[in-house]
């Protein structure tokens, strides 16, 4: 008996360590692969930072985040600013800063191109051929399964995004004015709640935990009109779940994470998280989808209009053309589920994060918080009984350009990251003044819009680092500071542009029209600090709030803690 248990130990031992080398194998020959690329770049003429056959760009890069001061948790949008501001030492040949970045950080992450010249970004982000990212999709897949139009390619995207686009479009944004500002007016209130008394300042909190709440709320009641009561009540099961699992997605498997990815806790959680969130979401949609269904067999389709209700009416319609009956089934019903998952971790990670910003932006620059209040007080009229003069007539927030300005400015100033796509050995990008095609390799590399260094590029924009609505106040091209074409692409651009962006602006605008007149926002990192007790207290060029996180989208550091005070 203890020779069959001697037998069997030494085979699993033997199958074990015939595994390590394989999987060590593999990982020898990429990282030599990699490396031997990134030789063939250069002796193509591709302008190239040095290169070490041994680590690639990973000490350059370190070197890098040391001279910036950079702390640990800065988001990793910032690796292309920092090769910007430093292009004269990294590229001492060139005459200008290289249109295109290529970047080794292989094994810790994905060989990088990043595009930062605006019209070879355009590039990337339109090309027919170019796919979506895989790391993206793995990012993804445990909150979607890759059922979202996000992770969707080809025909499978085409269908979910016209079955989507109606209902996001600007006509039906405008008519779920009504019960988006409801949810605006209850985050404006409890804003305000937060307000000290006489005119002073409140005590410090973090902003964008509300904003969260906020975006969940209006997630809920446009796409399925159900009131999470987030802002009220707390997180959901649902957004908790979601946020829970949004911790657990890894958009790159390295020998430092490596044991994190197969951990059979994270996979119980993944679990446990897509259960429930399937539980919370399949009694509201069928809601809906018996809502529509009997609208549809009644031929009447008066009333509030969600999104969830017009991709039910669109596939409908699609059955109806096609001559056959619409199935309802189990997989239409997850690909509508996947949808809204995704739509909630956009609001989350972005429309929520802007909200932060956009406030931080006005406490910072009061000349243009004035404007706003004057413009509000021009178009808007008096502050009382505006939520319902919004719901009568959602239209007059679509006259209001410096507030929209406001918005745009912001996303410039603090932009979520680009869009991402996978390279293709057939796929090169057309650089102006260059006589090569600069390629994007192959499905290895992890080619990413450099959104960051391009927003503050002196040759793209006047005063960079000033912000200034006034940019987006003119119509003439010839106007200095009239934007570049390209230029400015928050929302991305092209056919997989983000479907969401209507809604988010709406909202946003919201945010400022219930709140600018009523209270100012201030940051207060000297409460927060002696609130939390905080010895660490991290910079980046030497602002304590700045874009961290690290994988996915940025988050604002800290939560962004503020106080508050009322508008006399």
């Amino acid at each position: 008996m203890a020779i069959v248990d001697l037998l069997t130990t030494s085979r699993l031992g033997i199958l074990i360590l015939t595994v390590c080398l394989l999987y060590a194998g593999h990982w020898l020959s990429e990282g030599i692969w990699v490396r031997w690329k990134f030789r063939q770049l250069k002796a193509m003429g591709i302008p190239m930072m040095p290169h070490s056959l041994l680590f690639g760009h990973l000490a350059l890069v370190g070197k890098l985040y040391k001279q910036a001061n950079a702390p640990p948790d800065i988001h990793s949008n910032f690796l292309p600013l920092l090769v910007a501001r430093n292009w004269r030492t990294l590229f001492p040949t060139e005459t200008k800063c290289p249109p295109v970045f290529y970047i080794d950080v292989w094994p810790m992450g994905p060989p990088q191109i990043m595009p930062v010249d605006p019209g070879v970004a355009a590039q990337l982000i339109t090309h027919p051929k170019l796919p979506k990212s895989r790391a993206a999709a793995r990012w993804l897949k445990p909150i979607t399964q890759n059922l979202d139009m996000v992770s969707a390619e080809g025909q499978q995207w085409r269908i979910w995004r016209t079955r989507f686009s109606t209902g996001f479009s600007a006509k039906n944004v405008t008519a779920l004015a009504p019960a988006i500002v409801d949810e605006v007016a209850t985050f404006a209130e409890n804003v305000k709640g937060k307000a000290g008394r006489e005119g002073k300042w409140g005590d410090v909190f973090p902003l964008e935990e509300m904003a969260t709440n906020l975006t969940i709320d209006v997630i809920g009641r446009a796409a399925l009109d159900m009131e999470l009561r987030a802002q009220m009540d707390g997180p959901s099961e649902l957004q908790t779940a979601l946020i829970d699992q949004m911790s657990l997605t890894m958009i790159w498997v390295n020998i430092v994470n490596v044991w994190r990815f197969i951990s059979p806790f994270r996979l119980f959680r993944m679990l446990r998280n897509h259960r429930t969130m399937r539980r919370f979401l399949l009694p509201n949609v069928l809601r809906r989808l018996d809502d529509v269904q009997g609208s549809i067999s009644t031929a009447h389709s008066g009333g509030l209009k969600t999104i969830v209700d017009m991709a039910i009416e669109a596939y409908s319609a699609e059955a109806k053309e096609g001559g056959k009956e619409a199935k309802f089934d189990d997989a239409f019903l997850d690909n509508v589920m996947a949808q809204l998952k995704v739509f909630m971790f956009a609001g989350h990670d972005t429309t929520a994060t802007t909200i932060c910003w956009m406030l931080h932006c006005l406490a910072d620059n009061p000349d243009a918080m004035v404007r706003l209040r004057k413009e509000h007080d021009e178009i808007l009229g008096s502050k009382e009984g505006l939520v319902e003069r919004i719901r009568q007539a959602p239209q007059i927030l679509n006259a209001l350009p410096w507030t929209t300005a406001v918005i745009k400015e912001t996303l410039r100033v603090y932009p979520v990251v680009g869009s991402i796509r996978d390279g293709r050995p057939d796929v090169f990008f057309s650089v102006p003044e260059s006589p090569i095609p600069w390629p994007t390799v192959g499905p290895e590399f992890f080619v990413s819009d450099a959104i960051l260094p391009n927003m503050y590029s002196e040759d793209v924009w006047p005063k960079p680092n000033k912000f200034m609505p006034e940019r987006w106040m003119t119509n003439d091209t010839d106007d200095p500071l009239h934007p570049p074409k390209n230029a400015w692409r928050p929302f991305g651009a092209g056919p997989r542009n983000c479907i969401g962006q209507e809604l988010a602006m709406m909202e946003l605008r919201l945010v400022l029209v219930l709140l600018a007149r009523e209270v100012d926002v201030e940051c207060a990192w000297d409460e927060w600090d002696k609130k939390m007790e905080s010895k660490d207290k991290p910079t980046f060029d030497g602002h304590r709030c700045y874009q961290f996180g690290t994988g996915g989208l940025p988050h604002v550091k800290g939560g962004m803690p503020v106080h508050v005070r009322s508008v006399a």
